[in-house]
């Protein structure tokens, strides 16, 4: 986490030597001392955006495995279904054949 330090006693001698009265000066350098240290904690780090380019990262290599597999799994499919067409057109093809080759032969039966 960064480290920042804000003198409280340097601002408040200055505000006190424009001419704020010293209550008022000591209360505002507290209160600009709270607000940085809270300010600072929220800052966003090397290594905070380190981590989110890991985390990025991780999840862009199990994306692209996942998209990998389904790919794989649709080129099988595809595979699988083209062989089932080919055995049809097959099929398709030796009925035809074998009704022509009956209409031509005895085409009075």
């Amino acid at each position: 986490m960064p480290v920042a330090t804000f003198d409280t006693l340097k601002f408040s001698k200055a505000l006190r030597e424009a001419g704020v009265p010293e209550k008022q000066a000591d209360a505002e350098a507290v209160v600009f001392a709270e607000v940085f240290s809270l300010n600072l904690k929220e800052v966003t780090t090397k290594d905070d955006l380190k981590q989110l380019e890991e985390r990025i990262d991780f999840k862009f290599r199990e994306y692209e495995q996942r998209r990998k597999t389904d790919h794989d799994a649709l080129v099988t499919k595809q595979a699988s279904d083209m062989t089932l067409v080919k055995w049809m057109f097959g099929v398709l093809v030796t009925i035809c054949s074998g009704i022509a080759v009956r209409l031509l032969l005895f085409p009075g039966k």
